[in-house]
């Protein structure tokens, strides 16, 4: 299973005296903007829609999927659920085109992440090491990356904030040596861009149509595996921490 890294971070509106919306002027600003978000908000919904595209010697494997994003706030630990109502893998080797469409969902409860295929007995698959906690996802970068905040667009159509993630060291990425973020004013991040160490756009997110405290049951992050569906788990071993639940 490809890490997917939940990344997906809500918001409180912030007006300026002059009822304009503020954009954040630096990194620490933002950041409390986001841990703000979680202080007013319980939980937020939005329509996702991840691109995917992995170059090798003998082609490429493009994966696009598409769906519901649900998050929520349950005992100060945010969980994630990822529905997609399509998953479509195209391969490409030589002359030769392949593609596969499938649904698939996964579940972060913070500490580990689970994803499986649904209406197959696929193996479930279980990585001990959960995503990125919204409030802690710049400074988790920071262990990797440089980040800057970029000079806001005139032209947009409204305000937004463009973090950019340089690797450190850039051997050491693959596919993520550049990273670029983009964030509404209140601090929802809308796009999140990455880029390998020859400029190509190696994956994309976008989210769109979100809603904030909308009614979430917590049953909703709880892995339920239709009867007889394995669960195989991957990494094991590899000393990936369980992230520990935020006090």
């Amino acid at each position: 299973m490809e890490r997917t890294s939940t990344i997906i971070l809500m918001a409180v509106s912030v007006v300026c005296a002059s009822s304009h919306l503020c954009v954040a002027n630096d990194l620490e600003d933002l950041e409390k903007r986001i841990a703000d978000t979680w202080r007013n908000h319980k939980s937020m919904t939005a329509t996702f829609k991840r691109v995917v595209e992995q170059r090798r010697a003998d082609g490429t494997v493009k994966t696009i999927s598409r769906g519901t994003l649900q998050q929520a706030v349950v005992d100060n630990t945010i969980m994630s659920r990822l529905d997609t109502a399509e998953y479509e893998i195209t391969t490409v080797s030589g002359s030769e085109t392949a593609k596969a469409v499938e649904k698939r969902v996964w579940i972060d409860d913070g500490q580990h992440t689970f994803s499986y295929t649904v209406g197959t007995d696929k193996a479930a698959q279980w990585v001990n090491c959960g995503g990125d906690d919204p409030r802690e996802r710049l400074e988790s970068l920071r262990r990797r990356y440089e980040l800057k905040v970029l000079p806001s667009a005139d032209s947009a159509a409204e305000p937004t904030l463009v973090v950019e993630a340089v690797a450190k060291d850039a051997t050491q990425t693959g596919t993520d040596a550049r990273i670029l973020l983009t964030y509404r004013p209140d601090g929802i991040l809308l796009k999140e861009v990455r880029y390998d160490k020859d400029g190509n756009t190696s994956s994309a997110i976008e989210l769109s149509k979100i809603e904030l405290d909308i009614d979430i049951n917590s049953s909703r992050f709880v892995l339920k595996l239709p009867g007889g569906t394995p669960l195989k788990v991957l990494h094991k071993g590899q000393g990936l921490p369980v992230k520990k639940r935020r006090e």
